[in-house]
Order: C-alpha cells, then sequence, then structure tokens
C-alpha cells in the first residue's frame, strides 16, 4: 500500500518555553554539569570520520551563546532505547524541530564523541548502541539548540549528554537546514515535519533551495511516499482570498519540489484557506504530515 505524506503550509503562534530538554532525565545520576556563557559551541551536524589522524565532521556551524551542557548516567537496567526515546518525547513536547540523526555505526566512533566532541570519557560505549540528535527550539524569547547523545557501555551503564545553546544572536541567527534522514526520522517518529526554508515578505512567499533539496532526497529514498501540499493562510482578507493564497502557496512550493528533481504526479496542491485550530495565527510555517 502506498504512503502518503501531506505537505501543509500553516499559521502559527511564536512558543514561549523554557529551556528544552532540562529535565529529560530527572530520575538519573548528574555525572557532570556546567555553564559556560559567551562561548562559541562547535555543533557537529554529521558523522565523525578520521582524516589525517584527526576527527573530524562532514558539516558543522559555530553557534555562539550560552551553553548548559549535562551527563547523565541513567538508573539501573535502563537501555539506550529508552534514553533515546525519553529525549525524542522530550524534543517533541517542546515543538523541538530536528536537524540532523544519526544511530548505530552510522554515527561513527563512540571514542571519538566521547573522547574527541564532548570530552567526556564515560561516553565512551558500544558504537551499535549510540545514537546523535540535533534540535532547533523557537522561543518568544529566542532561539536555543539542543544536542542529544545516548550510549551503552560494555557494562551495560546507560549514558546520556544532553548540551543545550540558548543562541545570543537572535537578530541575525538563520535556521539550520535539516537533512533527508532527519526528515524522514520526524516523519515516522512524530508524524510529521517543520519545513521552514521560506520567507514570507509583503505576501509573497520565498524559499530556499538549500531546504527543498533535502525533502528530494528523503522522497527518491522513499519511493511510495506521495505529497500533499496543502497551504494555510491566516492573514486579513475574505475566506476566498485566503483560501486562494494558500493554494498559492503549495503550488509554489510543488513547483520548486518539481524543478529540484521530485516527480510532478508525485505531488498535488491542496489550499484551505483559514480553516485550522483557534490559536493558530501570525506567522507562516510549512509542515510535512506523513499519512
Amino acid at each position: 500500500m502506498n504512503k502518503f505524506i501531506v505537505l501543509i503550509v500553516l499559521l502559527v503562534p511564536s512558543i514561549v518555553l523554557a529551556r528544552p530538554l532540562s529535565d529529560v532525565y530527572a530520575d538519573g545520576k548528574v555525572v557532570f554539569e556546567s555553564v559556560e556563557k559567551d562561548s562559541n559551541y562547535q555543533l557537529a551536524l554529521g558523522v565523525l570520520k578520521k582524516v589525517n589522524a584527526e576527527w573530524i565532521t562532514e558539516k558543522e556551524r559555530t553557534v555562539f551563546g550560552t551553553v548548559f551542557r549535562t551527563t547523565t548516567e541513567l538508573e539501573p537496567h535502563s537501555s539506550e532505547v529508552v534514553a533515546l526515546k525519553r529525549l525524542e518525547e522530550n524534543a517533541k513536547l517542546q515543538s523541538g524541530h530536528l536537524i540532523f540523526a544519526c544511530d548505530g555505526l552510522d554515527c561513527g566512533s563512540s571514542n571519538a564523541w566521547a573522547n574527541t566532541r564532548f570530552e567526556i570519557k564515560q561516553l565512551y560505549g558500544m558504537d551499535q548502541s549510540q545514537s546523535y540528535r540535533v534540535w532547533e527550539f523557537a522561543s518568544d524569547e529566542g532561539h536555543y539548540i539542543g544536542v542529544g547523545y545516548t550510549v551503552r557501555r560494555g557494562n551495560k551503564r546507560v549514558y546520556a549528554q544532553v548540551d543545550v545553546i540558548a543562541v545570543s544572536n537572535n537578530v541575525d541567527y538563520v535556521p539550520m537546514v535539516s537533512t533527508a534522514k532527519a526528515i524522514l526520522t520526524s516523519l515516522d517518529q512524530q508524524g510529521y515535519f517543520v519545513f521552514r526554508g521560506y520567507r514570507l515578505e509583503g505576501g509573497a512567499l520565498t524559499l530556499d533551495a538549500q531546504h527543498i533539496e533535502p525533502i528530494v532526497k528523503a522522497m527518491r529514498s522513499k519511493p511510495l511516499l506521495k505529497l500533499k501540499v496543502v497551504g494555510h493562510d491566516y492573514l486579513a482578507g475574505e475566506e476566498s482570498e485566503r483560501e486562494a493564497r494558500s493554494i498559492k502557496y503549495a503550488q509554489q512550493l510543488i513547483d520548486a519540489l518539481i524543478a529540484a528533481g521530485a516527480k510532478s504526479n508525485r505531488l498535488t496542491a491542496h489550499g484551505v484557506g483559514g480553516l485550522a485550530p483557534q490559536g493558530m495565527e501570525g506567522k507562516v510555517r510549512i509542515v510535512l504530515i506523513a499519512q
């Protein structure tokens, strides 16, 4: 049976949240904890690979802000599966936007993550048990970046590293581009993915090609998936005007996806105007929903 993905343009308010991922493992044992103000955090956005005797990432970004770091040893008889699930559920509750994800051997060497990237030896565990996630969180007060790493050691103890960066330069902050795997992971685990590669200026929607390509790549890796692009519009005007604009948003995104290599027979445009839950107003967002 074919699966369908619905791509929806929504209008939602800014989300007010406390520091994200701050109480994921409240019942665990805190091994290390620190707060670093005015810090340049080297954010890994790819797996670690050894090149010329040096561990490097495929892609990284420097984020300036206050860095909250916590290393936790989970309660006895816990598992790395539970550790990751709790992390992901917490991120979902706080509307985290998944940017990068890797699991097991696909992440590279746990030794490199523990001793080179995080510089915490307790995180050195079994390669096949590790998971790494990066999320973005938006709030009225600014942006946060959440980093999570979970692993099981040979002695069966499970550790979790959670780094949260409160971004300082919010005015100039540019949203990061999610990988194709991050998109598919969000669709599989949450049922939706928020696409944010756009600007709305003077009623016109401008799309960023960097955010388009990962969606096309995700579609190529799942040939049975189809996309329904549904536009929602809560701007001023009659409902008929909002409906017309919402269809225009949807078709504009479809055109961009096709131009980037997506198959037109896997994309359909829909517009529902202002039909959305109460409170969804103000800002435009584009949501990819798995059906």
